[in-house]
Order: structure tokens, then C-alpha cells, then sequence
């Protein structure tokens, strides 16, 4: 459900298939993990439904870039994908030393009616600092993707078929997005990029319709429904951070505690745009946080502020995440 930050729903029918080299990625074996590798197959029928006005229900409240990829897509594609696993880390969630890795590539076509071959990779490295500095880390990250649609033609009767792709436009929901913790912190998830214009809702405080005190707020809250995010064919996002264990007072429950401080970057845009452009769209911030490993991921808390956004950026300034990696 993507209503609150895209502007639409996604409802998906599946039929896949997926062998990999690990029936668990966290399992260990010898007691040590182990890199993974996948390969998927899969079928998959989606309709995009578009935001509505809950006061007007036909009316769509969202931009006419979302409702004009409305309706059925049918994908058919092919991924293959590789990680490192955490096998090179000292610590899968909270690491202080080692390096990281992954890298997906999926490829759509017929008999799909979406064409694209799109490509990600991320990469992380710790290293501990020394003499008195030994219980400092140093954090290095990133993850980039780039995406190539492409244009064909499929003759289809199905009803809601998008039939004729025109041009080299990606569709929405195959798109790149980025924000958010773990991704790019103080700033929302989907928070930057390509955005739409905040669409205006037909329905007025003073219809006729309106006729309680809630319905009024209500409306209050539609005629100024945020900007939808459009996504790009290219992102990427880095972050350089330094940490240190918290001094646990004999707690357990603190014993893997950590503070750290970073500075975060990374931007979303289209694949055909100049580097020097794409660079000069980069969006920065820094901040503060704690974060500990624990059976069920990394789970962090950050305060950020962001130091370099454009005008329609969405920002948020304390996060909370969970992550099974460090990208």
C-alpha cells in the first residue's frame, strides 16, 4: 500500500519460482554462514488502483502521472541475485569489521507487457579503529541501481491491458525510490526524487455534502493531499558513520547497544540526464543515533537533519528502522 507516499495500491496475483544455494539464508552451517545465491521465476499480475477522495469516491486524488498507469500490468521476468550473507562480518546486523556485498538483476519481457532489465548492487565495509580509539568503528555503505526500459508492442484482447508501451517511460511501480531509515535517513520513505504536483481535492469545506464536524476535518486534511513520488530509472545513496558500544552499566539488555554519528547522501533521478546534473541533485544529511543487533534484524534510532534537500522533498527528522543489513 503505497497510498500515503506514490499515491496508489498494488494489488498482486503470483505464480513463481525460486531455487537458491541456501533453503535459509540464516541458517548456519558449521556454525558460520554462508554466502547466496537465487535464481526467480515469476508470472505476475498487478493492478495499480489510484488514491480516492473518500468525500467524492469517483473523483482519483492523486496525479495524472499515477492515474495514467492505472489498471492491469502483466510482468513476467526472470531474477537473478547474489549476497555475501553477512559470512564476511563479525556480526551479521551490528558489525565492526568485515565487508558486505549484494548485487540482483531482473529482467521483464513478453509475455509480460512491462519491458525492463533493471541492475542493484550494495556494498558495506567496517573496520575498528586503533590504539585508543579501539572501541570505535568506522562504516562505509552504498547502494546504487539503474533500470533500462523497454518498448514493444503486444497485441493483447485482456481487458485492462496496458497493451502499447510508449516510449521509454518505466512503469510506476518498477521504479527506483529512496528515503527513509536505512535507506536515507531525515528523510521520509520515498521522500525524494521526482515528485508530482500536490493534487486538490473537488470536494469544499462548505458542500452541502458536509455535515459533521468530522467530515469538515476530514476535508480539511484532502484538499492539500501530499505530492505523489514518481520514482526514477537511477539511484544511489551512501553513508559514512562512526560508532561506539554504550556503556552497558551491566544491563544485558544494553550489552549490544551502540551509538554512532553519520553522514548520508544519495539521490534519485532519470538514467538519460547528464552526471553533472544527477550529481548536483544529491541530497545530504547528517545526525545522531543508536542502534542494536538482535534476533530479528538491525533495529536503529536516528535523528537527522537534512542538510542539502530540494523544495519538494519530504523530511523527517527522527526515524525508527529495522534492517537485516547494513546498506
Amino acid at each position: 500500500d503505497y497510498e500515503a507516499t506514490r499515491g496508489y495500491r498494488e494489488f498482486q496475483r503470483a505464480l513463481t519460482f525460486q531455487a537458491s544455494t541456501l533453503r535459509n539464508p540464516n541458517t548456519l552451517i558449521d556454525g558460520e554462514r554462508h554466502p547466496n545465491t537465487t535464481f526467480q521465476w515469476g508470472m505476475i499480475w498487478r493492478d495499480l488502483l489510484p488514491r480516492r477522495d473518500p468525500l467524492s469516491p469517483y473523483h482519483c486524488l492523486c496525479s495524472a502521472q499515477i492515474t495514467s498507469q492505472t489498471g492491469s500490468t502483466l510482468k513476467h521476468a526472470i531474477q537473478i541475485g547474489h549476497s555475501s550473507n553477512g559470512s564476511r562480518l563479525n556480526d551479521p546486523y551490528s558489525p565492526t569489521k568485515g565487508i558486505d556485498y549484494s548485487y540482483n538483476t531482473e529482467v521483464a519481457m513478453p509475455p509480460g507487457d512491462i519491458g525492463f532489465a533493471k541492475a542493484e548492487c550494495g556494498l558495506s565495509l567496517h573496520t575498528p579503529l586503533p590504539y585508543y580509539l579501539k572501541d570505535w568503528s568506522i562504516h562505509l555503505s552504498g547502494k546504487c541501481g539503474a533500470m533500462q526500459p523497454f518498448s514493444f508492442k503486444r497485441s493483447s484482447n485482456m481487458k485492462g491491458s496496458r497493451g502499447d508501451l510508449h516510449g521509454l517511460v518505466p512503469y510506476i511501480a518498477d521504479r527506483f525510490y529512496a528515503g527513509g531509515p536505512m535507506s536515507l535517513r531525515g528523510f521520509q520513505p520515498d521522500g525524494i526524487g521526482p515528485r508530482a504536483d500536490p493534487v486538490t481535492s473537488p470536494m469544499r469545506a462548505d458542500s452541502p455534502r458536509i455535515e459533521t464536524s468530522n467530515n469538515e476535518k476530514a476535508t480539511a486534511v484532502l484538499l492539500s493531499a501530499p505530492s505523489d513520488a514518481l520514482g526514477g530509472d537511477i539511484y544511489y545513496t551512501g553513508a559514512i558513520a562512526a560508532s561506539a558500544p554504550v556503556p552497558s552499566m551491566n544491563l544485558s539488555i544494553l550489552s549490544n547497544l551502540r551509538f554512532m554519528t553519520f553522514l548520508n547522501a544519495g539521490t534519485v533521478s532519470g538514467l538519460c540526464l547528464p552526471v553533472d546534473v544527477i550529481l548536483k541533485g544529491t541530497r545530504v544529511s547528517a545526525g545522531v543515533g543508536l542502534y542494536t543487533s538482535t534476533p530479528y534484524g538491525r533495529f536503529e534510532m536516528t535523528y537527522a537533519l537534512p542538510l542539502r534537500h530540494g523544495p519538494k522533498d519530504v523530511r523527517k527528522k527522527l526515524q525508527f528502522g529495522v534492517s537485516m543489513s547494513f546498506f
